[in-house]
């Protein structure tokens, strides 16, 4: 990964609290969840319903989960991953 998408990654953790120690980070972006962008600027929706993310919801009117980690909407969005 370029310098420059580090850094925007890092300035996108800052005192960011993963459940997940930030697998997606440490690992290359091998291990990212799937997610579609369906346009909302606010968060993605989650294909892979995984109720133990700490960026994972599911509203009560909505039938798909929602994703709002700013990384991984930061992935999806720059690189379609």
């Amino acid at each position: 990964m370029e310098q420059l998408t580090r850094e925007k990654v890092k300035n996108l953790l800052g005192d960011m609290v993963c459940n997940k120690d930030l697998r997606c980070v440490e690992q290359g972006y091998d291990e990212l969840c799937r997610a579609k962008d369906i346009g909302d600027k606010s968060f993605l929706v989650c294909l892979d319903e995984d109720s133990e993310c700490s960026f994972t919801s599911f509203p009560g009117e909505s039938d798909h989960w929602w994703c709002k980690c700013p990384v991984r909407m930061f992935i999806k969005r720059e690189y379609d991953r």
